[in-house]
């Protein structure tokens, strides 16, 4: 290929590149070539005679291939009015911030939420519909919720395709929430008054449902918490109803009678549970099973049987 061939390919390639006309979705139109080829204009705008380019490539249509797409829609084309080649690509721009806020607060419906936009993708695309799903969030640290945090979302266009996007976001709201009124040790049975309510900005998207001061009855924390921190749902965890060496009310049954007495548990154990029992005055072993909140019953009958 001498010099000369190769200079005119690049100077074709160039004009076609500086005068490609754009193609809005995801068919080729009759309007979309009425600035390049005006024979066109016997058809409907609207009639759609190929697939378009995908976004970021370019097609060149040759006079050839527009003198068989009119003649199949029963067009003779006016050789003059039929230019050699017509070169198409896809309609893009860039996103904007209004774009991306708006489809950010459509995700959030949420009240109360406020949204800094920090940071967002910026390729270009076509016209599409933006999608940020609450799936696609990141959760910020425990002990930064104000910080950003990235937000996956996509732009779908030509009803069904699509591409990822992306946005960086800070969110809070004003909530109610449940905290420490004083430093509470993890594993322990939490105190009422080891507790409060209080309005403060949260992240609005934190794990479970807000809790209340009841929720908190006969559960522990799974680590310590400096007095003033958030309590969440999954910092909570159920305690056993007995504990190892906790004195445990004993319901003893043999038919109609029913005794009661104190006895120190020699395991721990929830409702439902076969544990061991000590009785305090002889030291004597024996099997209970867990009833409720420091109880425990003994059938004496299920034994003899």
């Amino acid at each position: 290929m001498t010099l000369r061939l190769v200079l005119a390919l690049l100077f074709a390639a160039s004009a076609f590149a500086s005068e490609c006309q754009k193609v809005s979705g995801a068919h080729i139109l009759v309007r979309d070539l009425l600035a390049a080829a005006p024979g066109f204009r016997a058809l409907p705008p609207d009639e759609p005679l190929a697939y378009a380019p995908a976004p970021g490539k370019t097609r060149v249509v040759r006079r050839a291939e527009l003198e068989v797409w009119a003649r199949k829609r029963g067009v003779i084309l006016d050789g003059s009015a039929v230019p050699a080649a017509v070169c198409l690509e896809r309609l893009t721009s860039r996103l904007t911030a209004a774009q991306m806020y708006g489809a950010l607060k459509a995700a959030a419906a949420s009240p109360g939420v406020e949204i800094e936009l920090i940071d967002f993708s910026r390729f270009q695309i076509p016209p599409a519909r933006l999608e940020f799903p609450l799936s696609g969030l990141s959760r910020p640290s425990p002990v930064r919720p104000d910080a950003p945090v990235l937000w996956l979302g996509r732009a779908e266009f030509d009803g069904g395709h699509h591409v990822a996007v992306w946005a960086t976001v800070r969110l809070r709201a004003r909530r109610k929430v449940l905290v420490a009124a004083a430093a509470i040790p993890a594993r322990r049975e939490i105190r009422p008054a080891e507790v409060r309510l209080e309005e403060r900005y949260v992240f609005p998207f934190g794990p479970g449902q807000a809790l209340a001061p009841g929720d908190t009855a006969g559960r522990a924390l799974r680590r310590p918490l400096a007095a003033g921190a958030v309590i969440t749902p999954d910092l909570l965890m159920n305690l056993p109803d007995v504990r190892r060496g906790e004195t445990t009310r004993v319901v003893l049954e043999d038919g109609p009678i029913r005794i009661s007495f104190d006895a120190m548990a020699g395991a721990e154990g929830a409702r439902g549970d076969a544990i061991v029992l000590v009785n305090p005055s002889s030291g004597q072993k024996f099997l209970g099973t867990v009833t409720e909140r420091r109880q425990a019953v003994v059938h004496l009958s299920e034994k003899r049987s």
